[in-house]
């Protein structure tokens, strides 16, 4: 039985877009560096103040296992090209583009 992993992330930037960026970068960084799979990603609080924008997000997984989850393609890393973020009737739609 794997064991699971819970993993708190807190990120500050100077706009969505850089937030985005860096909070996507330390769920990379945690698959990378300590070979972690996420199953549930919980954003607690997003907030403007000051002018940073801070993030706290729970993430709950375990270390990837070929025998239990699909290799896919490998994410090399998250860039800003192509990124949008839009708020539409009380929601959010982000693309993202990725390295691989």
């Amino acid at each position: 039985m794997l064991k699971k992993e819970t993993r708190k992330i807190e990120v500050e930037s100077e706009n969505q877009e850089a937030l985005l960026f860096d909070f996507l970068t330390k769920i990379l960084f945690y698959q990378d560096a300590e070979n972690l799979v996420f199953h549930s990603v919980k954003v607690e609080k997003i907030v403007q103040k000051e002018g940073k924008w801070k993030l706290a997000a729970k993430l709950q997984g375990e270390e990837f296992n070929p025998k239990k989850h699909a290799e896919g393609t490998h994410i090399k890393a998250i860039t800003y090209h192509y990124m949008e973020i839009e708020k539409a009737k009380g929601s959010y739609r982000i693309k993202v583009l990725v390295d691989i």
